[in-house]
């Protein structure tokens, strides 16, 4: 006997919409008309008899959104026929980002219904539906009789389902989490602690199980973008690692960044001429654009005169203690380091050191005002939001590592002008938040926090199949197991 059960059948999500690549919506249009006449040209008589083709040698089939989307249809096809005993298939009736919205199910979903009923699948139908649905749940999940037969092979998962839903105890081995100390103890990266905060699922997964979803092309121009933004910054200074060298004046700065863009653009220009093609007109836009915020933000560097060494592109990597029991494994690459006085090669042991943190997107400086109370609710909050988090641990790596005094900033085009805008000292008042991620890491206990897809910011798909909990439930088996990362409710958001 084979089943299968097929959920989130819903227009838009599945089957998966054809996604545009890496053009402009009428050029991706235009080559997909062209693609059954290239393949064609690729493609040769086969030497197994008429019909059959293969490929010539040194040509490929190109698979566009549409050939992917078929693809797609065709597994899940197969899927289908290898069920023998009956398939379930579900949709939602209305949006989870968005509850007030109904969500029609995908046009798959109402062929297989009309199939199956011989009648139209109107809205008033799936509210029938999902009324039949809760009263089937309600009796599945009725306490059992004493009398009633046990199931050994589906008991775990019935335990498992209940212990993720039970708002009264922190998370345990059902919430990525381990029973006892884990038999080994990542090193982790700043990033990855910022995303202990947001998604800390993903990083246990990833960094404890070693699984991660294949990575996804959607973001990848804004990614390449902030890259060369970074690459070019970090020219202004020689190619000496871990090697404070003088500031540049600001022609000087402005000289190396237009070196190195220009560089790029050369060694692009290279490859499509090696191809027979010309450079795009949308990859020189967008160049054009990281040149232009690579010159803004150079433009803000070129502005401090009492911080005369410079270093760029600074690895850590090690054990930093937080306090007498909490000790942080991580590692990370500082973008920009100044001092006032030259420090020794390969150190940080300096009396004044200032770190800089690179941002190609909209972000505010950061502050760390105080209220009547002496306490800083400002920085609190922009550490559990990720925004200070990152800063607040390379400050506590160089003091470990000999700076005696240390600022903070992030630089970005919002931020003028640019001045330090935290003291590393400062931080020292979430010491319980340092010491809580310290923990999580140590214990390997993290637990499940936020949506599974954010209707705010992007976020990584899970590499296995995770259902969704309830958010409140959530934050409640948050706060019971990490208390100390709990943030204000008025500065919470999905």
């Amino acid at each position: 006997m084979v089943a299968s059960h097929f959920a989130g059948l819903n227009e838009g999500s599945w089957p998966p919409p054809e996604k545009g690549e890496f053009a402009r919506e009428e050029e991706i249009n235009n080559f997909n008309r062209r693609i059954r006449q290239l393949n064609r040209r690729a493609a040769k008589q086969g030497s197994q008899g008429e019909g059959h083709t293969s490929i010539r040698e040194g040509y490929t089939l190109y698979l566009g959104p549409s050939e992917q989307r078929k693809i797609a249809l065709r597994q899940f096809q197969n899927l289908l026929e290898s069920a023998n005993d009956g398939v379930a298939m579900a949709a939602s009736l209305v949006q989870e980002s968005a509850p007030e919205r109904l969500w029609n199910p995908s046009e798959l979903f109402t062929r297989h219904y009309q199939e199956t009923h011989s009648r139209s699948l109107t809205q008033r139908v799936m509210s029938q539906l999902q009324a039949r649905t809760r009263t089937w749940l309600a009796e599945a999940r009725a306490p059992q009789k004493s009398d009633a037969p046990s199931l050994p092979q589906t008991d775990p998962t019935r335990v498992a389902y209940d212990a993720r839903r039970d708002p009264t105890v922190p998370a345990r081995e059902y919430d990525f989490a381990f029973r006892s100390k884990p038999p080994v103890v990542p090193t982790l990266s700043v990033s990855e602690f910022e995303q202990l905060l947001s998604a800390p699922a993903l990083v246990w997964l990833k960094r404890y199980l070693g699984v991660k979803a294949a990575e996804e092309n959607g973001n990848v121009w804004n990614t390449s973008s902030g890259k060369w933004v970074h690459d070019w910054l970090a020219a202004v200074a020689p190619e000496t690692e871990r090697t404070f060298t003088r500031l540049p004046n600001g022609a000087e700065i402005e000289r190396r960044i237009g070196a190195a863009a220009e560089a790029k653009r050369a060694h692009i220009a290279r490859l499509c001429q090696a191809a027979g093609k010309p450079v795009p007109d949308w990859w020189t836009g967008g160049w054009r654009n990281a040149v232009f915020l690579a010159r803004v933000l150079a433009g803000k560097l070129a502005t401090i005169t009492d911080w005369p060494w410079m270093a760029t592109e600074w690895t850590i990597e090690g054990d930093f203690r937080v306090s007498e029991s909490a000790v942080l494994s991580l590692r990370g690459r500082i973008d920009l380091l100044l001092a006032r006085a030259e420090p020794s090669a390969g150190s940080l042991a300096t009396d004044d050191l200032w770190i800089i943190d690179y941002k190609t997107g909209a972000k505010k400086a950061l502050t760390a005002r105080r209220d009547a109370a002496g306490r800083r609710p400002a920085l609190k909050k922009k550490v559990l939001d990720g925004s200070a988090l990152q800063l607040g641990l390379y400050a506590l790596a160089a003091g470990a590592l000999g700076a005696q005094r240390t600022e903070v900033s992030l630089l970005s085009l919002l931020v003028r002008p640019l001045k330090p805008q935290i003291s590393g000292g400062d931080f020292s008042s979430e010491e319980d938040i340092f010491a809580a991620l310290a923990k999580m890491q140590q214990t390997g206990v993290f637990g499940m926090h936020g949506p599974l897809r954010s209707a705010y910011r992007f976020t990584d798909d899970y590499p296995l199949a995770t259902l969704a909990i309830d958010p409140d439930i959530l934050e409640q088996r948050w706060e019971l197991t990490h208390p100390a990362l709990v943030r204000d409710e008025e500065d919470m958001f999905w």
